[in-house]
């Protein structure tokens, strides 16, 4: 049992330097939101997804891994309560706090990106706003250019 848990343990350490990863790119992209480099921000997202799907394929192989100390331990569903009382299982339960301190980090910053894009897409909105008020003061000074064949029509009572 020491065994699966180990590596168990083991994923999930390497689910922490995952979500490192994240966490760091989550601050790069801030900053280049920040100094407006658009085309950083593309790349640095897409290297985010890079790392979110080599997550989900972490992920995969954990739920498999939970699944056979479930059905080990006749479980119902997995819990870290249930397993039995072991170092691998303080170490695992050890590793978990640690992934969720990260997971904790990341989502503050991406929190502060969502926030920081929210500022920006309401400035864009506003200068599009001002320069359609803009345009249509223009429109409305500059008259319609062709007014066609003047004609005039003189009536005598």
């Amino acid at each position: 049992m020491d065994g699966l848990i180990g590596q168990l343990d083991a994923g999930y350490r390497g689910m922490i330097q995952l979500y490192k990863e994240l966490s760091d790119l989550a601050e790069s992209i801030g900053k280049s939101l920040t100094a407006g480099e658009w085309k950083e921000v593309d790349a640095l997202l897409a290297r985010k997804q890079a790392i979110m799907q080599a997550i989900d394929a972490r992920e995969a192989e954990m739920s498999r891994l939970r699944g056979e100390i479930q059905e080990k331990l006749g479980l119902d569903s997995f819990s870290l309560s249930s397993l039995p009382k072991s170092s691998a299982a303080a170490q695992l339960n050890n590793t978990i706090a640690e992934l969720m301190e990260v997971i904790d980090e990341l989502q503050q910053r991406e929190q502060a990106n969502e926030e920081q894009l929210r500022k920006l897409v309401a400035a864009v909105q506003a200068q599009l706003r001002d320069f359609d008020l803009s345009k249509k003061a223009a429109k409305a000074y500059a008259g319609p250019m062709d007014l066609g064949e003047s004609r005039f029509i003189d009536r005598k009572k």
